[in-house]
């Protein structure tokens, strides 16, 4: 149980600031005499707003656990630092 949550909860997530969209990745946890290893996959549409993740793990006394989430970003910074910059600009 909380060894798989621990597990599943330091999967990393993909990151687009290298420029890449898809991650595969592994996890250890450990609660009370209990391992897990978690194995998850996560990634992110073309244009970056969607993200999603999925997750399973198995721990020492066979227990499954799976996990899956999706997420919308928005409000992207790039527009926000254009409209400092314009504002500069115009002496405000």
């Amino acid at each position: 149980g909380v060894a798989s949550a621990v597990a599943m909860a330091n999967l990393p997530q993909v990151s687009n600031i290298a420029g890449h969209r898809h991650n595969i990745a592994g996890s250890y946890g450990y609660y009370n005499g209990e391992h897990a290893f978690a194995l998850g996959l996560s990634g992110l549409n073309e244009t970056g707003n969607l993200v999603y993740k999925a997750s399973g793990s198995l721990n020492t006394k066979g227990h499954v656990a799976l996990g899956a989430g999706l997420g919308y970003q928005f409000d992207k910074l790039e527009s926000r630092r254009k409209d400092m910059l314009t504002l500069q600009r115009n002496g405000n």
